[in-house]
């Protein structure tokens, strides 16, 4: 009897939760259904759409088409220009049943309809309006030659302003307003030149300046080298220490530099941002002649063709980076200029009494000469040993600043540098034959490379 009354309970249950699911049901349903069937009463517009008189069910389709065939292209508008964007590609959506919910429980149109859409895919759209409106601003400059320099005014940039811009975007989605706006405006602002007439027009004093050349139908390593040198003009305050790595970098594709020839451990290779370190060794040279301390530099792995041995400064987004104090009670201005195959870096001051004779001169210049290294491998068929690594001479030297106050000269060690040797290798077999081995080393000894500047510029 006892077992009986377990299972009537247990039947009880499961009846129970069948019946509550089934009501449940029935009651969702008759809710669907009474809002489908439900008629409008009032004069209510959305979408454009008065929904007096239609049942639920007919507002619902007819909103859900007019959502579906809104124009395909939306029109922005900048000046007198207009500029096309692909609804289908942002894949514009309109939440219909949310709409319908609010209108029939608050009697009233919403204010904001509720939509989705691809933000990423819009900000695609627009960076490529952006490369036919945007204009970076011009600086303004010192000009001349043989210490006299006069300011040149400077020029305000544009740039469309990506955020403010899909703000517009959004309210006319929200507002439905895509049927009757002629063009939702672009919003372009004024970008202020960071350099302007009213802070240099009384730094016309050259304390030092270098100038540096490069091959002009390398494209993309002139492209990088034109956004680093764009972002070096600045004043720099007595006493204010200058990082090149965080205030020209990161060197990366958001910043907008691109693939090109880097150096890594003495081999060109491609890698984003190079072209960069020409105008880091430039500033460098300039910054030397200019008397400026030097807090953290770098050499490459091998000298480079653009800059005088010794004379280089490389950089990257990760561990190198020049970093220099100006020493004056002054404030130093660095101007550089991009100019028919040239890079001319320059530090301005107002006080001429700073200027110096500088000169910056290297000494006690030695070799590091590589050597052939035989490194045993079972991968190596026997027979035929591999030059595996091609090797390179290192240098070692002294990098000197000379000031000159009237007949005396002052003689300030700057750094030692030194390029590190890259040995060759050759890779054999561990049963190699000695004289199969003596052949490839005097091959290697003919062949081996005699340049070790790498050619970059």
């Amino acid at each position: 009897m006892r077992g009986w009354g377990k299972f009537l309970i247990i039947y009880l249950f499961i009846s129970l939760q069948v019946f509550l699911g089934v009501s449940l049901g029935y009651a969702s349903q008759a809710v669907f259904n009474s809002r489908d069937e439900q008629v409008m009463n009032k004069s209510i517009v959305v979408m454009g759409i008065d929904l007096k008189g239609m049942t639920g069910e007919e507002i619902y389709k007819k909103l859900k088409y007019r959502a579906k065939n809104i124009p395909p292209k939306i029109i922005f508008g900048f000046q007198d220009r207009k500029y096309l964007m692909d609804v289908e590609s942002i894949g514009l959506q309109y939440d219909i049943d949310s709409i319908l919910d609010y209108v029939f429980e608050e009697q009233t149109a919403p204010d904001q309809l509720d939509f989705t859409y691809d933000r990423e895919a819009a900000v695609q759209w627009l960076n490529r309006y952006a490369e036919t409106i945007n204009q970076e601003p011009i600086n303004a400059k010192l000009v001349g030659n043989n210490g006299h320099y006069q300011v040149r005014e400077g020029k305000p940039g544009k740039k469309i302003d990506i955020d403010q811009t899909l703000q517009e975007l959004e309210r006319s989605f929200a507002e439905f307003r895509l049927y009757d706006q002629p063009a939702i405006p672009l919003v372009v602002k004024k970008v202020n030149p960071t350099v302007q007439k009213q802070d240099i027009e009384e730094m016309t004093t050259l304390l030092g300046q270098s100038v540096t050349r490069f091959k002009t139908d390398k494209q993309h390593r002139v492209h990088n080298l034109n956004i680093a040198a764009q972002s070096l003009n600045r004043i720099i305050g007595p006493g204010e220490s200058f990082s090149f790595q965080e205030e020209i970098g990161p060197f990366n594709r958001e910043l907008g530099y691109r693939e090109a020839n880097v150096l890594i451990n003495a081999e060109i290779e491609q890698g984003i941002g190079g072209g960069v370190c020409q105008v880091s060794s430039t500033l460098y040279h300039a910054g030397l002649k200019s008397m400026m301390e030097i807090e953290e530099h770098h050499p490459h792995s091998v000298p480079v063709n653009y800059i005088p041995i010794g004379m280089d400064a490389a950089v990257d987004n990760a561990h190198l980076d020049l970093v220099f104090r100006n020493p004056f009670e002054q404030p130093v201005y660095i101007q550089s200029e991009v100019k028919q195959g040239t890079l001319t870096v320059s530090f301005f001051t107002r006080d001429e009494s700073l200027r110096k004779q500088v000169k910056i001169i290297t000494s006690d210049a030695t070799i590091l000469p590589r050597e052939i290294k035989l490194e045993a491998s079972a991968d190596i068929e026997k027979g035929k040993p591999q030059w595996t690594q091609k090797g390179k001479d290192g240098y070692r030297l002294k990098v000197w600043r000379l000031i000159s106050d009237g007949p005396q000269v002052k003689r300030e060690l700057i750094s030692i540098v030194t390029y590190p040797k890259k040995d060759d290798i050759i890779s054999h077999h561990p049963d190699e034959d000695d004289a199969v081995l003596q052949e490839l080393k005097e091959k290697v000894e003919k062949e081996a490379d005699q340049d070790s500047v790498a050619e970059l510029g």
